[in-house]
């Protein structure tokens, strides 16, 4: 298979996508993919920090003027290299789980060519999940010389979670999310040889680890205030 019948092949037939990938893993193409999602995520990053500002309403404050401009610089870069970052981190996780299940397959390329394929859908539904954030409410936070009122800042910030498109973005990213589990299924199956059950397996507690701890301290943070 070339790189286009491979993204194609991807969606509809996933399980013999994967094992052309298993036999001639190309890394070059899954840098692309990752490459492409992380730039993506950028996006996505820079419309949901562009949607919270924040006036500085004091004495000096002339001296922050460029703060928020740092800051969102700073998210930026960091959504850059932990999307990067998390891609051989995953699929190193997914590698160790699939020997404990005695898979047989190789770290590197083969096992990192194929998680890297499993990122597809998630460029779609990154790119869907900006264009929703664009229609998302922008909330102003004022900062004075008495501090920032908590109540008022936290008002804010739950209007701009509480909205239909935030939660339609979020709704899109797990779909996103769900559809790439379901490839990474085939991707272990056919690179580490294992069969469909343990495959399931390993990708299931994954997900479920990955989702408690992103949106399980996001909750908590929520309800401490912050």
């Amino acid at each position: 298979m070339n790189f286009l019948q491979r993204i194609i092949g991807m969606f509809i037939k996933p399980d013999q996508t994967t094992e052309d990938i298993s036999k001639e893993p190309r890394i070059e193409e899954a840098l692309l993919i990752v490459g492409i999602y992380a730039l993506m995520v950028i996006l996505n990053t820079y419309i949901s920090t562009s949607h919270v500002r924040i006036i500085y309403n004091f004495p000096g404050a002339e001296n922050l003027t460029n703060m928020q401009g740092i800051m969102m610089a700073v998210s930026l870069v960091f959504s850059l290299v932990l999307t990067l970052v998390f891609w051989p981190i995953v699929t190193g996780i997914l590698h160790l789980f699939s020997l404990a299940f005695g898979g047989t397959g190789k770290f590197y390329p083969q096992m990192m060519t194929e998680i890297g394929h499993t990122y597809l859908p998630k460029i779609i539904a990154v790119a869907i999940s900006a264009l929703l954030l664009t229609q998302a409410p922008v909330v102003t936070i004022e900062l004075t010389s008495q501090g920032l009122q908590s109540l008022t800042a936290m008002d804010a910030i739950n209007q701009f979670y509480s909205s239909p498109f935030y939660l339609a973005s979020t709704i899109v990213t797990l779909l996103g999310l769900l559809y790439s589990c379901i490839m990474g299924v085939f991707a272990l199956k056919n690179g580490e040889k294992l069969n469909l059950t343990q495959s399931a397996i390993i990708i299931g507690v994954s997900l479920a680890v990955y989702l408690i701890i992103t949106y399980g301290s996001t909750y908590v943070l929520r309800l401490m205030g912050f």
